[in-house]
């Protein structure tokens, strides 16, 4: 690795640390809870069987309970947690964490069991593969972040944790929604292209495909990408993630929302439509919102002026892009 590369991935690693020993320190209700869900928060059990049981009735009992027990079972193997339990169908995030972390660690840092239990969704974080140090990574095309060419097929894998989802009957298919931040939002990208089950995805710090990279047709996605304008590893004006050399450079943020504008068909121009805060460490709302009009289904950029590659990865921070998606998909 070239030595601006290796100070770039020594700098991402030490800044990894210290956001999980902050958000730790910090003790928040939201981001105390175990990998695993916490107290409160339930993997697929027979609960659904139950209720899938009287609403059947007499006649179709066994066919409803036998269909429901087997959705539950592909659930938990795909490691499908429930935050909370209702009558309706809930939403389904998929979150993918970024280069060297874990999904355990990812779900910490976002205080995401206690969001889920608190707004009602289910989840999964899966690991990506470890390399020859030992980072996980995801495979998202040729900018990041898979530097050794294992060429791990993560799309069939990820599409298998989708397909359970969408199959399950206490999620809703129609919001399928994919968070990621750094690497885990490349992937994000390239999972939407190869999975029309996927309705919504929400970015931290990350870009989408590259113009040689396919990206077929599908149904209108809402996209929410969050990258702060001082990002010195994944370039707001696009370039090589952790200044490597060897790997292709990617997208800029804006190219990268105004692509899905055109996958989805929108027919106006990005425009500037509010504030946000975004990052705690910087005073006031320091994040500016863009939209593209005329789309059918909404594509968002939020910059967050003078932020890092780490901006709006908090609670708050995933509070507002789930909020951005679950909006979303209602007024579609």
């Amino acid at each position: 690795m070239h030595g601006a590369s290796l100070g770039a991935q020594r700098r991402y690693d030490g800044a990894m640390r210290s956001l999980l020993a902050a958000s730790l320190l910090l003790g928040c209700q939201a981001c105390s809870s175990a990998p695993s869900g916490g107290p409160g928060a339930t993997s697929r059990s027979g609960a659904a069987t139950t209720t899938a049981s009287v609403a059947a009735g007499p006649t179709g009992a066994a066919t409803a309970s036998a269909t429901a027990s087997a959705a539950g079972a592909a659930a938990e193997r795909a490691g499908i947690v429930f935050g909370a339990r209702g009558g309706a169908p809930v939403p389904f995030v998929l979150f993918l964490h970024g280069l060297g972390a874990s999904g355990a660690r990812l779900v910490e840092v976002l205080g995401v069991a206690g969001l889920a239990r608190q707004l009602g969704f289910a989840y999964a974080a899966p690991d990506g593969d470890a390399d020859g140090h030992g980072q996980r990574f995801w495979n998202a095309g040729a900018a990041c972040c898979d530097f050794e060419h294992r060429g791990p097929d993560h799309v069939a894998r990820l599409s298998r944790i989708v397909a359970a989802a969408a199959s399950d009957p206490g999620i809703d298919p129609a919001r399928i929604f994919v968070v990621g931040f750094s690497n885990g939002g490349f992937m994000a990208h390239r999972l939407a292209c190869a999975d029309a089950r996927v309705t919504g995805i929400g970015t931290l710090g990350a870009a989408g495909p590259r113009d040689d990279e396919p990206c077929p047709a599908r149904p209108p996605l809402a996209v929410v990408a969050v990258n702060a304008d001082a990002d010195k590893l994944v370039h707001f004006e696009g370039g090589s993630v952790l200044d490597r050399r060897d790997v292709p450079p990617h997208p800029s943020a804006r190219d990268t929302v105004l692509a899905w504008g055109k996958r989805n068909g929108c027919t106006g121009a990005l425009e500037r439509s509010g504030t946000l805060d975004l990052d705690a460490s910087i005073p006031g709302e320091e994040s500016a919102t863009f939209g593209i009009a005329g789309c059918p289904a909404p594509v968002a950029l939020w910059v967050v002026h003078g932020g890092s590659h780490f901006s709006g990865t908090s609670a708050r921070g995933t509070a507002l892009v789930y909020g951005a998606l679950v909006e979303a998909t209602v007024r579609r």
